[in-house]
């Protein structure tokens, strides 16, 4: 009688161990399904969204600016800044770079005036001598300020012939911000685009 009650016992608990494998499988299932959405969200928070148009909204990660780019977006890595780059037809590329003010190397008391003009300097040098070094004779033209809610902004281009190249550089509280356009201005409707989607 005892080996037929073990027996029985041993039966019925079988089932339920089955039972038990079973919900714990659907459990775990759903829980890595949970995690794959929030792995996806946080992905598309971080580094921007796609838009029914083929645009993306851009969130460049710990800074609090927006701005839109074309599809495809890249973001090359870079040291101490942040990168953001597409190329249109025509050999039209964008460039927008977001950088800590500590980048500036600014002096002691020095005002964002002060922090922004060299920060132009010396990214301006830099743009200068790779269009010499690749043959070019750019001239330099100041287009004026550029309105920016709680800081300054100013945008410089390059001439070379019919091409140019845009500079647009901002400074507000919460960093320093340059856009880059080869060989285009704001008379091509993407570039307009991008230029006034951005938020610093």
């Amino acid at each position: 009688m005892f080996a037929n009650q073990v027996s029985k016992v041993r039966l019925t608990a079988e089932p339920i161990h089955g039972l038990m494998d079973m919900r714990s499988s659907r459990v775990m299932y759903m829980m890595k399904g949970r995690l794959a959405l929030l792995a996806v969200l946080l992905c598309l928070f971080v580094h921007g969204c796609g838009g029914s148009d083929g645009w993306r909204t851009i969130h460049p990660q710990g800074v609090d600016c927006t701005f839109e780019m074309p599809e495809p977006v890249n973001n090359p890595q870079r040291p101490g800044y942040q990168m953001y780059e597409t190329q249109l037809e025509g050999g039209v590329k964008i460039q927008v770079a977001i950088f800590p003010k500590a980048f500036a190397e600014p002096e002691p008391g020095a005002t964002d005036a002060d922090i922004l003009n060299k920060f132009e300097k010396t990214m301006l040098k830099q743009v200068q001598d790779n269009l010499v070094a690749s043959g070019f004779d750019p001239q330099m033209e100041l287009d004026g300020d550029l309105a920016v809610q709680d800081g300054l902004g100013q945008q410089v281009r390059f001439i070379i012939g019919q091409q140019f190249v845009l500079n647009l550089f901002y400074i507000t509280p919460r960093g320093l911000y340059y856009i880059k356009v080869d060989n285009g201005d704001q008379n091509n409707p993407t570039i307009k685009r991008i230029i006034e989607s951005f938020k610093p």
